[in-house]
């Protein structure tokens, strides 16, 4: 089957992670941009240091130590750590990493600002995850920190929608290999579980339109709505949250929205 339609995309495929190749991912994301500002202004009002969670290969982690903030970075994949540190030694900033499971992540108060950015959050499947997690954060927080988290979620209306076919949901230029990108998502969103299982598929094209190379992967994301989020936050121990519908601070009236929260 070729989902996209594109000439020369039937080609021999492995399903596998999108994190199994982090330089792709990184031709992908790296340019992205539109929460670096809130997190900037964030982690220097709450004074740090800061740890990012979920620091994948380092696009906002990187950004943010070079603006000189004391930042490190929790990681579960080996694979994107890797390249966080191989970019890293290239701009010449040297974070503190942590790599593996939750429990390899930092448990003694430290921070003045946690954050888990891009729908990281997302990736616990389960309530007893979600807690984890966000225990984890708050017993790195000093007297005042903060947890910040960005998990957005599909409006609820899309959930009882069919499996929607292979949606062409980025292009981007990849100068280091001359060639263009196009990643393209197949959902299938379960109303009961409130999870969404992704097909995606990239694929490299030449300038005349021929495909290169072909990655498809698949992940599986556990949204979370707003009441839910305040019932984990409470359950988790936090004393107090405000939960936002954008990174200028907006309250949130749409379920369209991003949702953001900050608690403490």
């Amino acid at each position: 089957m070729n989902p996209t339609g594109i000439r020369g995309a039937e080609c021999p495929v492995t399903m596998r992670s999108p994190y199994d190749d982090p330089e792709l991912y990184d031709a992908l994301f790296e340019s992205f941009d539109f929460d670096l500002a809130y997190y900037t202004a964030l982690a220097r009002r709450t004074g740090g240091p800061v740890l990012d969670v979920g620091c994948g290969t380092g696009r906002l982690l990187l950004r943010l130590a070079r603006l000189g903030l004391v930042v490190d970075g929790w990681e579960p994949s080996g694979a994107m750590a890797a390249r966080l540190r191989q970019k890293a030694l290239a701009s010449g900033v040297m974070p503190r990493l942590f790599v593996g499971a939750l429990e390899s992540m930092p448990d003694t108060p430290r921070y003045g600002l946690v954050f888990c950015a891009f729908n990281a959050f997302a990736h616990n499947l389960t309530a007893a995850a979600q807690l984890g997690l966000l225990r984890r954060m708050r017993a790195c927080l000093v007297d005042g920190g903060c947890v910040a988290i960005g998990a957005g979620h599909p409006p609820l209306a899309e959930f009882a929608s069919p499996p929607q076919e292979p949606v062409l949901e980025l292009e981007v230029e990849w100068p280091e290999k001359q060639c263009h990108l196009r990643l393209f998502d197949r959902r299938r969103l379960d109303p009961v579980a409130l999870t969404q299982h992704s097909e995606m598929t990239v694929l490299s094209l030449a300038a005349d339109g021929a495909v290169i190379a072909r990655h498809d992967s698949e992940t599986v994301l556990r949204w979370t709505f707003q009441p839910e989020f305040e019932l984990l936050l409470h359950a988790a121990g936090y004393r107090g949250w405000r939960i936002m519908g954008g990174y200028g601070g907006e309250p949130r009236t749409s379920d369209a929205q991003p949702l953001l929260v900050e608690a403490w």
